[in-house]
């Protein structure tokens, strides 16, 4: 499901703080990580990968990051992915560069505006595919343990929106 992110239908998700995320060296294809995880018992979308917190002032604790392409502070392309426990609601913010998302595993509600509203937010369940344009405010629950994967273009950053 592809939902553009656009108007007072638009809804968004995501994070990650520059400071917090380190540059990856790791360029290993999905299919090379899915051939290994599956062929040890593993998860796919996590195992070889390397997971640090996602730790940024006024986000709760509870999330994980890692890179999998890119530099995140540099310009350029990235990839990274992102696991959240289930109901981790990340505050309103927003991002300078245009972030696209895709939910791997679980589901997210996603939202548009400065107060986190979890009827209005839109859920975008596994496979779906979502876009919120740079410098949109937009908040995400997760419902049950949820998977994404963000791409697009650095530097990128993550400026909670006024009051959090």
């Amino acid at each position: 499901m592809n939902v553009p992110m656009r108007g007072a239908h638009a809804a968004a998700l995501l994070l990650v703080l520059t400071a917090c995320s380190p540059a990856a060296e790791d360029t290993t294809s999905q299919e090379t990580l899915g051939a290994a995880a599956t062929a040890e018992g593993g998860d796919a979308w996590r195992d070889g990968l390397s997971w640090t917190d996602v730790a940024i002032p006024g986000v709760p604790a509870g999330a994980r990051m890692a890179v999998v392409s890119g530099d995140l502070a540099s310009t350029g392309a990235f990839v990274l992915r992102l696991d959240f426990p289930d109901g981790f609601t990340f505050p309103p913010h927003t991002h300078p560069t245009d972030e696209h998302v895709t939910v791997l595993e679980g589901s997210i509600r996603v939202g548009m505006g400065t107060e986190v509203d979890p009827e209005a937010a839109q859920v975008v369940e596994t496979g779906g595919f979502i876009t919120a344009p740079a410098e949109m405010v937009h908040y995400a629950i997760a419902d049950g343990r949820t998977m994404v994967q963000v791409h697009g273009m650095g530097p990128f950053a993550v400026v909670l929106a006024s009051g959090e």
